[in-house]
């Protein structure tokens, strides 16, 4: 995917309301969703803190951008028309007085993930916002890809900001789908990532997972700007009660039967297992239960959840070869596309680092290579 250039008046851009200024929607009720259709409406106010005359922005799927739902989100940009931009961009929600929890969709482009940017809470009694949750994304996805966001929102919360920033020269970062709910409405429940598990000849079992997504807020080196291109928000949502500080425990299962529970860590080890089992973990909130995830493991084998790539890619001597059942592309790190073709593409490189995206069934995988 190239880089996408906005090509959206200053005017437009510029609609903003300062931070002191609220604004308030009209009887909100829960749950309620923003998918930005058709523009980012007057309840959401717009801040151009960087003062570059860049900021939040509605857009529209396109060629090279697809809403999470519906066919509008609204996006904010760390680099256009062939020069970077240092964003400091807020985009500021009505009020949402009652919401405890709020869900959130955000995307970036495949080749340029690194944008940075918070969710801030301003509560009762405070005008200042606050840093409620952080991340910088790094895992190129197609556009088409959205990354699912839940937070818990303190109580008193009155009103929440989108703040892209500490990134330069990435792309784009876009929003969807923001949703708040106050547990009347639909609760996240989501299961835990990356599971896998080896179980050795003397049949010691060994399950690792990661958090389930945003348990936890990705670490930040403090430099002013990290690698970033833009972010995109869509289908934001609010709801959601706390359970404890963590707000969750683990719960594993073997062939259907619980061996384990109330876990924190994401470490399970067993002993003296034998024959093949399947091993389930799953995550236990204080509203429900989230789906399960699960390994076969028999005595010598390693698993994971993880699909093989479609595809393969190898470098001969400075060539770079990929051979797929659908289409290939090679890029320079400018994002300029040097070679594209259907099942096989050769591509003689120079000395450097190209980034390759393979399409297979309508799936989009993103590699980083180095011809030295």
């Amino acid at each position: 995917m190239r880089k996408i250039s906005s090509f959206f008046s200053a005017a437009l851009v510029l609609a903003f309301f300062g931070f002191g200024q609220k604004a308030v929607a009209q009887g909100m009720t829960f749950p309620y969703t923003e998918g930005f259709e058709g523009s980012i409406p007057d309840t959401w106010a717009i801040q151009d803190a960087d003062g570059d005359t860049w900021s939040w922005l509605h857009s529209a799927t396109g060629t090279y951008q697809t809403a999470h739902t519906g066919t509008g989100m609204a996006a904010s940009f760390s680099w256009s028309g062939g020069h970077s931009l240092n964003p400091d961009n807020w985009l500021i929600s009505p009020d949402i007085t009652g919401a405890t929890k709020m869900r959130y969709f955000v995307s970036v482009n495949d080749l340029y993930p690194n944008e940075h940017y918070a969710v801030m809470v301003r509560v009762a009694g405070q005008e200042e916002f606050t840093v409620l949750f952080s991340e910088t994304l790094s895992k190129g996805r197609a556009q088409s890809e959205w990354y699912e966001r839940s937070v818990d929102l303190p109580a008193g919360a009155m009103q929440i900001a989108f703040r892209h920033y500490n990134c330069s020269g990435q792309n784009y970062l876009r929003l969807d789908d923001v949703e708040f709910t106050n547990g009347s409405g639909p609760v996240n429940l989501n299961p835990v990532q990356n599971l896998s598990g080896t179980m050795d000849g003397n049949g010691r079992v060994v399950l690792t997972w990661d958090a389930p997504a945003l348990a936890k807020a990705a670490a930040h080196d403090g430099s002013r700007y990290a690698d970033c291109l833009a972010v995109l928000f869509d289908d934001v949502t609010f709801g959601g009660e706390h359970t404890g500080k963590a707000g969750y425990s683990y719960t594993v299962y073997r062939d259907g039967l619980e061996v384990a529970g109330s876990l924190t860590a994401t470490t399970y080890i067993e002993e003296n297992v034998t024959g093949s089992h399947e091993y389930c973990v799953e995550v236990q909130y204080a509203a429900g239960t989230s789906p399960q995830e699960c390994v076969t493991l028999s005595p010598g084998s390693v698993e994971s959840i993880f699909v093989p790539k479609p595809y393969t890619l190898t470098i001969v001597g400075n060539a770079i070869i990929v051979a797929c059942q659908g289409e290939a592309m090679i890029y320079d790190m400018n994002g300029r596309r040097l070679a594209a073709d259907r099942e096989v593409v050769v591509y003689e490189a120079q000395t450097g680092i190209y980034a390759v995206m393979i399409v297979v069934d309508g799936k989009s995988y993103v590699e980083k290579v180095a011809v030295k």
